[in-house]
């Protein structure tokens, strides 16, 4: 995982020049910077502006910063391996190693104070979009603590840095934590492996999940992983495609068929998100990439990719063939998300949804 992007002050680093500690403090105060770690600040608008993820991302990388001698487990160890998770809002696990003789101790962490001038914050955060003119600020995450005991997994290290980061393995990971993941966050972390296939010392494949999934005693978590793995494929080809379709199938859509290519009037070659063939509908998910990294991808211009996506959509829909398209906002919030696939026509044999 590569926290490069993240503009981390702390005094901590050797780097760091004298008087560091009083001047972040300054900043802190003024508002400027916030502290997600003890010592480790973040700039404000950076913090402010990023999505749940990464923040929660940022906090693990600030973790590291730290020194804490500490192993990732969970959850926490999963983000570290670059495991895409949307949902999930629980605390960072780790795993502590204060000696030997120490077993299921649990050890708290009081919280940092995030904001030095909460005022100044608030007034930031409410010229976004994404605060909805909401007072309250983004708090870092809780530290959920467990000594280190002999037997404990072999951790892996991450990073360069002056301050490595631990982790347990990956697999190890998705079997301890899976349990605590919606449906669509199973699918998303699953089709992630598999799309990736050799990654972090193992080749994932739909046999190396259902092998997890029978290492565990409990039928109950046993059958989480199963219904994910039997669900997941690796033709979806983003998080957002991902996420898509396993929301679909929970509130009970038909399931469609996946980047089927056809000829358009013009003679070009669609090969859409989503295909439902006896509705004659497509669908296509929009992240904001497309549009805000079209430069870099394809040299073309925002402007230029949204014209092109408009006739490619005539095109489609010249043929007969209905079409809707829906981004993270929609996903975001389920019902609106099927109230657009209704709209649109899509069958839905299980109006109530499905027990995933």
């Amino acid at each position: 995982m590569d926290f490069s992007e993240f503009l981390y002050f702390t005094p901590r680093l050797d780097r760091a020049p004298d008087g560091e500690r009083s001047r972040l403090s300054r900043l802190y105060k003024a508002g400027h910077v916030v502290r997600i770690q003890p010592s480790v600040y973040l700039d404000t608008d950076q913090w402010l502006g990023l999505s749940f993820a990464d923040r929660r991302r940022s906090f693990i990388g600030a973790f590291g910063l730290t020194g804490k001698r500490s192993v990732l487990v969970g959850l926490s160890a999963l983000s570290l391996y670059g495991v895409p998770l949307i949902q999930f809002d629980s605390p960072v696990s780790n795993l502590v190693n204060v000696g030997v003789n120490s077993v299921n101790a649990v050890r708290k962490r009081k919280q940092v104070s995030c904001y030095g001038n909460e005022q100044d914050a608030i007034a930031r955060y409410n010229k976004r979009s994404t605060s909805n003119g909401s007072h309250v600020l983004p708090k870092p995450p809780l530290i959920r603590g467990q000594l280190l005991t002999p037997n404990a997994p072999r951790s892996l290290t991450f990073g360069s840095w002056e301050f490595p980061l631990l982790a347990e393995p990956l697999d190890i990971a998705l079997t301890r934590s899976f349990h605590e993941l919606s449906f669509e966050d199973r699918v998303v972390a699953f089709e992630y492996l598999l799309r990736r296939g050799q990654a972090h010392g193992h080749h994932w494949t739909h046999q190396k999940l259902e092998e997890l999934a029978l290492s565990l005693p409990d039928n109950r978590r046993r059958s989480r992983i199963q219904i994910a793995a039997k669900f997941s494929r690796t033709e979806s080809e983003s998080v957002g495609e991902s996420m898509s379709r396993a929301l679909m199938y929970r509130l009970g859509f038909e399931e469609p068929e996946l980047q089927q290519s056809f000829q358009l009037p013009n003679g070009r070659i669609a090969r859409p998100d989503y295909l439902w063939r006896n509705a004659q509908i497509v669908g296509e998910f929009d992240g904001a990439q497309k549009y805000t990294r079209s430069k870099t991808v394809s040299g073309k211009d925002a402007g230029q990719v949204v014209y092109e996506e408009k006739q490619r959509e005539d095109s489609i829909r010249s043929m007969g063939l209905g079409m809707c398209r829906w981004g993270w906002n929609e996903l975001m919030n389920p019902a609106t998300f099927a109230s657009l696939l209704v709209a649109a026509g899509v069958p839905r044999p299980f109006p109530r949804g499905r027990n995933v």
